[in-house]
């Protein structure tokens, strides 16, 4: 039986005490920086009725479009730290403005949506992070009035490092030897049930069962696990099967459910490439790594998951563990 690895990084959102400012975009200079990168649409600084300064940052979508997204100039970051970013903004009648943020990692950039705490979006890095940008985005689902959204004084911020701290397996059955039912203790499928789930004992990676599920589209959702605000979290799992599984994962704070719960894709590398499907493979197990902090303490639980599609998959020792680097 081969092995392979396939790791997956993924971003997510966090908190902390403002400190030092690390990027800063007012708009009070003629070169604004912020170019186009998706939908239609036009991006202009405009001096009439500015929110702060002389000078804000316009953004129109073009008619029948669904929306308009630019990127700002890229800005440095540490590793292992948590920001906070700060934005003033005006929208038109049915136009909805959005703001996430980008880590670049080689040569591709890995999206992260923040989380909004009041007036300050927080977010967190990965030990590899260096470089960053701003994504705005105008989205205009239907009739509007007005089609634009002004923004100005976009202020980023550091919040606090991340704790390097070791940790145990947060899954107590990661590897399936301990329990009977199937699915497993925790484990839930959203949008369609799976046509069968089973523990088999078909060449396990370890130990002696691994657990199947069967049938195309479901979404299977691993139990969800507590966790330490501002440490920097591990989880790993090891598949096979026939199809493609897409990964994504929850962070949840059940008190905040509407602000918090946030669904973000994951990236997977592989050969260089920046992908956000992992094709399966009957005959070779391949391990599914996920790296995110937990950047919030309003943050409680993480719930991964993956949507299935194909014939089945197997899966086999899942492992979460927060990491000293």
């Amino acid at each position: 039986m081969r092995t392979a690895v396939l790791t997956l990084t993924l971003l997510l959102v966090g908190s902390g005490i403002a400190c030092a400012q690390v990027a800063m975009f007012d708009f009070e200079k003629s070169e604004h920086g912020f170019t186009r990168v998706d939908g239609a649409g036009t991006v202009e600084r405009v001096t009439e009725s500015p929110l702060a300064g002389v000078a804000s940052l316009k953004l129109t979508v073009s008619d029948n479009a669904p929306n308009f997204q630019v990127v700002s100039p890229e800005f440095t970051v540490e590793p292992w730290m948590i920001y906070g970013l700060t934005w003033q903004r005006r929208a038109g009648r049915g136009a909805y403005p959005d703001l996430q943020v980008e880590l670049k990692q080689g040569d591709r950039w890995i999206n992260t949506r923040p989380v909004e705490e009041g007036s300050v979006f927080v977010w967190g890095t990965t030990p590899g992070s260096e470089t960053a940008r701003i994504r705005l985005i105008v989205r205009v689902p239907g009739p509007a009035i007005d089609r634009s959204v002004t923004v100005d004084d976009i202020v980023v911020r550091e919040h606090r490092p991340i704790v390097k701290e070791s940790g145990p397996n947060l899954y107590w059955d990661g590897s399936f030897e301990l329990g009977a039912a199937a699915p497993p203790a925790g484990w839930s499928f959203w949008v369609k049930q799976p046509d069968k789930t089973e523990l088999v004992g078909e060449n396990p990676r370890t130990g002696k069962r691994c657990f199947r599920i069967t049938g195309d589209g479901p979404y299977p959702v691993l139990p969800s696990v507590p966790m330490k605000p501002y440490r920097f979290y591990r989880l790993t799992f090891w598949v096979r099967g026939k199809g493609v599984i897409h990964p994504g994962m929850h962070k949840l704070a059940p008190k905040d459910w509407d602000s918090m719960r946030i669904d973000t894709s994951i990236r997977v590398a592989w050969a260089g490439a920046s992908v956000d499907t992992v094709q399966l493979k009957q005959d070779e197990w391949q391990q599914v790594e996920y790296l995110t902090p937990c950047e919030s303490d309003r943050v409680v639980w993480f719930q991964p998951y993956f949507v299935l599609r194909g014939e089945y998959v197997d899966v086999d020792d899942v492992e979460m563990k927060s990491l000293t680097e």
